[in-house]
């Protein structure tokens, strides 16, 4: 028999007393993300807890967690430790667009560049090389650096030349585009929908800003309602400003009445040290999107529209790192583990770089393997902030580009943000759940009485 100590799951206790009204102790979230497990405890369930955790505490405490270490671990998101590991695939086809707007975080890298042939022909054999057909599912996109349907033709080509991988190796795949709509043809949306390529339109909805943001309003909703016309699913995301965000509730209102077909959107913070790039400011924008996002959830679930946003669902995250190293293949043929880091003239560059579809004296995809492994070092291992963070496994330490962009003291207002969103999605689940089982019970109510 062993003498060995079983290995206790990894649980924070989080004070939320303040969701309720109550005192910031008096209620705790006991939380175990890499079991994805979770559940309210009053203050001395919590100190318990605490105990059991070290090898002592009450006997509910210690069933609760011998419960938890009988769930099976959640998986954890694969994260490349080789070149040969990579399973997303971003092809940048150009570095043109007909747009100009005012966050774009790739106009530095503006130019008629367009990819060589060469460079996609050589990203495609890579990762449908025969040694790679049991891998993970490759995802591939068509995205960034500029609008990608001014390449629809060379998008045809890829698809053509993907699809002959495929049938010759077998390695399962996946396709999407992300484009600004301006661009789409029937011809264009036939063929997105035939090749079930996921769609994504970037669109704020509001003539007042999408024109103020991006142009072309009425070209775009004409767009939208062709897409629903030809029945080509595709999904709307809306990047938003300080100055947007008190309009997301009008955003939401207008999706029902003048677009019923659209039943889903997605909000993202807009990535812009320029704009947000001190702890003061960017405290401001992410306490505005905290309570512009948590308010405008109920009334999207009241008009039947599904509101999603990255930074409040982390729960289905499980991962060592959030820049996962993946192969984007710019319009020059490099190869940047960052969509939006893709161009020599961005002041970045060499710190995203490292490798090159494009290389003269080789016909294949070359790496450098050094560079590989010294961006894997940004993980929640290596960082010392993450080390007794609850966040850490849902965040995966946060964007590399955040912090090669943002000063070092806005670290933690984007720590504090995440830790936020991810309480939020918890509670709301928990929440979901009571109403399910106790309905017409009050939520909050029943949690101060349980104090």
């Amino acid at each position: 028999m062993s003498n060995t100590a079983p290995t206790l799951p990894e649980v924070y206790t989080i004070p939320i007393g303040e969701h309720f009204g109550c005192h910031s102790n008096d209620v705790h979230l006991a939380y175990a993300p890499l079991h994805a497990a979770y559940g309210l405890m009053n203050a001395a369930e919590a100190r318990q807890l605490q105990a059991a955790l070290s090898n002592g505490g009450s006997t509910r405490e210690q069933e609760f967690l011998a419960a938890i270490q009988g769930l099976s671990p959640s998986a954890l998101l694969p994260t490349p430790q080789t070149p040969d590991d990579i399973w997303e695939l971003d092809l940048l086809l150009n570095n043109i667009c007909n747009f100009h707007c005012s966050y774009c975080y790739s106009a530095a890298g503006r130019s008629n560049r367009r990819m060589p042939e060469t460079a996609w022909h050589r990203a495609i054999d890579f990762v449908f090389a025969e040694k790679r057909k049991d891998k993970l599912p490759v995802r591939i996109h068509f995205s960034g650096g500029g609008e990608p349907l001014i390449s629809f033709s060379e998008i045809r080509k890829v698809v053509a030349y993907i699809e002959k991988k495929h049938a010759r190796c077998g390695r399962r795949y996946s396709l999407g585009i992300v484009s600004n709509g301006s661009l789409l043809t029937d011809e264009i949306i036939t063929f997105i929908r035939d090749r079930k390529i996921d769609l994504v339109i970037s669109f704020e909805v509001l003539p007042e800003l999408q024109n103020r943001e991006r142009g072309a309003y009425d070209k775009v909703k004409a767009n939208l309602e062709r897409l629903h016309e030809l029945k080509c699913p595709f999904g709307i995301r809306s990047p938003l400003t300080e100055d947007a965000l008190p309009l997301l509730p009008v955003m939401l209102n207008t999706l029902k009445s003048e677009y019923p077909y659209i039943t889903q959107l997605t909000v993202e913070p807009v990535h812009s040290p320029e704009w947000y790039g001190t702890p003061e400011k960017l405290q401001r924008y992410f306490d505005l999107f905290y309570e512009t996002y948590t308010q405008a959830y109920e009334q999207a679930e009241k008009l039947g529209i599904s509101l999603g946003s990255n930074s409040f669902s982390l729960l289905k995250y499980r991962r060592k790192a959030k820049c996962m190293c993946k192969m984007v293949v710019t319009a020059e043929g490099t190869i940047s583990y960052c969509a939006r880091v893709a161009s020599s003239t961005e002041p970045l560059y060499n710190n995203f770089v490292y490798g090159s579809c494009n290389c003269p004296d080789s016909d294949t995809a070359v790496f450098d393997t050094a560079r590989f492994a010294e961006i894997n070092r940004h993980n929640i291992m290596e960082q010392p902030a993450c080390r007794h963070c609850y966040a850490r496994w849902n965040c995966g330490g946060d964007c590399s580009l955040f912090h090669q962009t943002y000063p070092e003291a806005c670290y933690e207002v984007s720590c504090d943000f995440t830790r936020r969103c991810l309480v939020w999605e918890m509670l709301r689940n928990i929440r979901r759940n009571f109403e399910n089982e106790h309905p017409g019970q009050d939520f909050e109510q029943y949690v101060r009485d349980s104090v």
